[in-house]
């Protein structure tokens, strides 16, 4: 039998919301991954809201798998969580790579689109965060090209900050455009 303070503890991180809708689900989500990893799962925000990385990063004892919930590698994933776990004294914990587009997401997406009554020819806006990053905007791009061949038509990406266009603006884009119904 595995000794339990050896069992690594899987921090899932997310951006963070003011939203308390969206941070209930975040906890629903850290709920879930605990029972699918069966492993012990604390949940950490990189910004806006608490607790942070480094809060829980300090405070959870044994090893220790960081697991970002992004679509992208950007600051958050490539400075700010890895800054958050040496103001934790974490030098020791593991980072796994964002999310991205990994398939299961991508289809975890369209069983999301299809329940909120997506039809095919619906215009599709993947809204991201944002980032300045050109190589985390490369992998929005590519996680908009890979859920447009899911789709087979295209996906168009927008933004929540940082970049351009808006999520409103695209929308309105493609409404203007006969794209998208209200």
């Amino acid at each position: 039998m595995l000794n339990p303070t050896r069992v690594p503890t899987l921090l899932l991180v997310l951006h963070g919301t003011r939203s308390p809708r969206g941070t209930a689900i975040a906890h629903s989500l850290a709920l879930r991954v605990a029972e699918v990893a069966q492993r012990p799962t604390r949940l950490a925000f990189a910004d806006v809201t608490h607790p942070n990385v480094t809060e829980v990063a300090a405070h959870t004892p044994g090893p220790l798998v960081v697991v970002p919930a992004f679509l992208a590698s950007g600051y958050h994933v490539r400075t700010d969580i890895p800054d958050q776990l040496l103001q934790a004294g974490r030098t020791d914990a593991v980072i796994t790579p964002a999310l991205g587009d990994h398939p299961a997401l991508l289809a975890t997406a369209l069983r999301r689109l299809t329940q909120a009554g997506y039809q095919s020819g619906d215009a599709l806006v993947l809204a991201c965060a944002g980032t300045s990053d050109p190589h985390a905007q490369a992998e929005l791009d590519q996680a908009a090209q890979r859920l447009s061949q899911r789709t087979g038509q295209p996906v168009h990406l927008a933004y929540a900050a940082t970049s351009s266009p808006s999520v409103a603006d695209k929308v309105a884009e493609l409404r203007a455009a006969g794209g998208v119904s209200s």
